[in-house]
């Protein structure tokens, strides 16, 4: 499966590389964070702020393998809520473990987890905005 059939980030902002498990409403991705310059500082350490964007990224993944349609609506990531961020990564190869949590009006909420190995990183939850096709 090729990823970037089913997000609309290129370089230097795709940060998912590949699928590693999906399930209706799960999925596991993974991260190699290095690969891009825009997602550290000045001293090569990841910036905490994308870890949220790890989580809507793999999420709009596994929204990408569910749509019915030929192109994947995109979904606007509008919020973060309750977003815990324990520890910088120490290695460039990162999980993303994503769950659909509910729905909010035109909102999904994702919850999510960020692993290096078996240490967890970060949590929290998304909130991604999708506007239903009108005609």
């Amino acid at each position: 499966m090729i990823i970037e059939n089913l997000l609309p980030h290129r370089y230097p902002f795709l940060l998912i590389e590949k699928l590693v498990e999906h399930r209706q409403d799960e999925i596991v991705c993974q991260v190699d964070w290095k690969k891009s310059s825009f997602f550290h500082d000045q001293d090569g350490n990841l910036l905490f702020v994308s870890m949220p964007e790890m989580l809507a990224q793999a999420a709009a993944v596994m929204y990408g393998i569910q749509a019915t349609e030929k192109t994947p609506a995109i979904r606007l990531l509008t919020t973060i809520k309750e977003f815990f961020f324990y520890s910088l990564p120490e290695e460039s190869i990162l999980q993303v473990k994503a769950r659909v949590h509910s729905s909010l009006g035109l909102h999904q909420v994702v919850y999510g987890e960020i692993y290096e190995g078996e240490r967890l990183l970060a949590k929290g939850m998304v909130y991604l905005f999708h506007r239903e096709k009108t005609e």
